[in-house]
């Protein structure tokens, strides 16, 4: 740990104290548990474009037993979880990643799981939504079509 980037993060805190105490807002004591979806959906919002679905495919090489894992992202990068990540052999069906490297290949480093409807819910104005395989259902006496969405 630096000593210099505690000093900092204990002066950034007090500060906000301050300034929350003099716009009359309760800001509480940090919980026991932390809320680790609220995290990251805090850092989903601005992280929106390093998102990833998972994309199992065969790979062309003979004697690969394994399938290629990557992910399809933004603007259709493909890339896959850093050697090095937590979640190297997990492969979540949606990731989030602070950073995209390109070396050999394009890496996810400092990755999360994530839902894909957190990142629906917070790219609303960012989501491009189609319709298709329009079919009447009887159980629902109604119209039903497939919804795509995509960021």
């Amino acid at each position: 740990l630096n000593y210099m980037r505690i000093r900092e993060w204990q002066d950034y805190e007090s500060q906000l104290r301050q300034v929350a105490k003099e716009m009359r807002l309760d800001v509480g004591h940090p919980s026991d548990t932390p809320d680790e979806d609220g995290i990251h959906q805090a850092l989903l919002s601005g992280l929106l474009s390093h998102i990833g679905a998972l994309e199992e495919r065969e790979k062309g090489k003979p004697g690969e037993r394994r399938p290629m894992r990557e992910y399809l992202g933004a603007r259709n990068a493909r890339f896959a979880v850093f050697p090095g990540s937590v979640l190297k052999g997990r492969n979540p069906d949606f990731l989030m990643s602070a950073e995209l490297v390109e070396t050999s290949r394009l890496w996810a480093r400092q990755n999360a799981a994530i839902k894909p409807e957190w990142a629906e819910r917070l790219g609303a104005h960012l989501v491009k939504r189609t319709y298709s395989e329009p079919h009447w259902s009887r159980k629902r006496a109604a119209v039903m079509a497939r919804e795509r969405v995509t960021l």
